[in-house]
């Protein structure tokens, strides 16, 4: 299932599924920046998502991305990562012990896709939920 889509599905979301989540949660952020030698990741003291006030902006030094990349001590997809998307119009990867998730948009519609490791059905189902609740948010629903 390594490259497995995950589309937000309604069921899900009717059925109250929540995203897993460990206290505290930490993360640490990187502007995946393209440069001659290919895609150099700079990780950027103090640059978070989570919890960030909106709208997103790129660190200072970065004008462009061409994505973004947390490793989290979870592999959850948070309430504010949709922005990274919605405000710097860039994928997010969120990894966390050795698996890698992105976070993009096609479409219109919000989707989750590994590119390393494998997810628990749990973690599927968290990951479906928060795909709802983000698709929600942009359409101006509650979630």
């Amino acid at each position: 299932m390594l490259r497995t889509t995950f589309i937000a599905a309604s069921v899900l979301a009717c059925a109250g599924i929540a995203p897993v989540r460990a206290d505290p949660l930490t993360e640490r952020c990187a502007v995946m920046v393209q440069s001659e030698a290919g895609i150099r990741t700079d990780f950027v003291a103090g640059f978070a998502v989570i919890g960030a006030t909106p709208p997103l902006q790129l660190p200072a030094g970065y004008d462009q991305a061409a994505a973004i990349m947390c490793d989290r001590s979870v592999l959850i997809i948070s309430d504010d990562d949709y922005r990274v998307i919605t405000d710097l119009a860039v994928p997010l990867y969120i990894s966390s012990a050795g698996r890698t998730i992105v976070l993009e948009i096609s479409n219109g519609q919000f989707r989750a896709r590994t590119v390393r490791g494998e997810l628990t059905e749990t973690e599927i189902a968290a990951v479906q939920a928060a795909l709802n609740r983000a698709q929600s948010m942009i359409q101006g629903e509650s979630p």
